[in-house]
């Protein structure tokens, strides 16, 4: 309806077009677009640190309510129903509150909040001491593959990407629906790899990992693609053990909490990449019955079917690597003299 009402403004001589609406929560939404682009555009809206319930919040997004008190009513019914409900609270902020956020509850691997406070330093960045796990996730023909690099005594988490040249980087932005450019500043920046033509080839991608990040001690992977994994680290005379996991919620699930454990502690220092945030940012997940939680695959939890979340799912694979290791315990003996007994 959009795209036939705007080509039909060049039909009549200075016509204009209004749209009045509630944002969307994807930022490539024409409606999003046209509040940034538009001749004119007036948004009423709650900020993001702003109390959802608060009925001051509420009338930043709808001024009005002074003067309806029905509205008001409305709003106060379903701001208590929000209170106890999740997913009528995802609904109140969406619709209500005009924040461009998801109108049902999405499940996010950390929040950017979260996450933001975690990456390191760059005066004190995190050195790539002592031993190196390695998640590795490879994607099939023309989608991103990734390694990820965690040294758990210094909590440096680090990251690598590619995909194949074909297609270009700015064809495949607008494919993926991200903001124009975004590739191309991870390539600029040497986090993301153009290899091979329609495939990336494995064996290359574990060179340039193995140039960036240094040489594993152990690596975890999917199972899927793990042969093809196995012969390229022959080839590539990689010789760490190789753990294969499951992306259900049996390996999944303990992957994503030893994860999300080892960062909301501080054992965690993601180095500032664009490419791991904008990864983390597109990685969601999903319950079953028993609340466990694992990394959605594309059409689940709300992820985006384009959404390249492959070195958050390695960094995830990474860290949790190291985490299912047995710990060094330092044991104390006291000496207790034997006329104390």
């Amino acid at each position: 309806m959009y795209a036939a009402l705007n080509t039909a403004l060049g039909k009549v001589p200075n016509s204009r077009l209004v749209a009045i609406g509630t944002r969307s929560a994807d930022s490539g939404h024409w409606f999003e677009r046209l509040l940034k682009d538009a001749d004119f555009s007036l948004c009423h809206v709650a900020d993001a640190e702003d109390d959802p319930l608060d009925e001051s919040t509420w009338l930043k997004a709808c001024p009005q309510l002074k003067r309806l008190p029905h509205l008001l009513k409305a709003f106060r019914e379903e701001a208590r129903a929000a209170q106890r409900d999740p997913s009528l609270l995802a609904q109140f902020k969406a619709l209500r509150l005009n924040m461009g956020v998801s109108d049902v509850v999405v499940l996010y691997l950390v929040t950017p909040e979260e996450w933001i406070d975690a990456e390191d330093d760059l005066t004190t960045s995190a050195n790539k001491t002592g031993p190196c796990f390695w998640g590795v996730d490879l994607g099939a023909t023309a989608t991103m593959s990734a390694v990820a690099a965690y040294w758990p005594e210094t909590g440096r988490l680090d990251a690598i990407a590619a995909f194949p040249n074909d297609p270009p980087l700015g064809v495949r932005e607008r494919f993926d629906g991200v903001k124009p450019g975004l590739y191309q500043s991870m390539a600029d920046r040497a986090e993301l790899l153009l290899l091979g033509d329609k495939v990336v080839p494995v064996g290359q991608l574990l060179n340039a990992a193995q140039q960036r990040l240094g040489y594993p001690d152990a690596i975890a992977c999917d199972r899927w693609r793990l042969g093809e994994l196995e012969d390229a680290m022959t080839d590539a005379a990689l010789l760490a053990p190789v753990q294969a996991r499951g992306m259900g919620f049996r390996d999944g699930s303990e992957d994503v909490r030893l994860f999300k454990t080892a960062l909301l502690e501080g054992r965690v220092k993601p180095v500032r990449s664009l490419l791991l945030r904008s990864a983390v940012a597109e990685t969601r997940l999903v319950q079953d019955p028993a609340a466990n939680a694992k990394i959605a695959k594309a059409g689940e939890g709300n992820r985006r079917h384009r959404g390249r979340d492959d070195p958050a799912v390695a960094a995830v694979q990474a860290v949790a690597l190291a985490e299912r290791l047995p710990k060094k315990v330092d044991v104390e003996f006291d000496h207790i003299p034997l006329d104390a007994l």
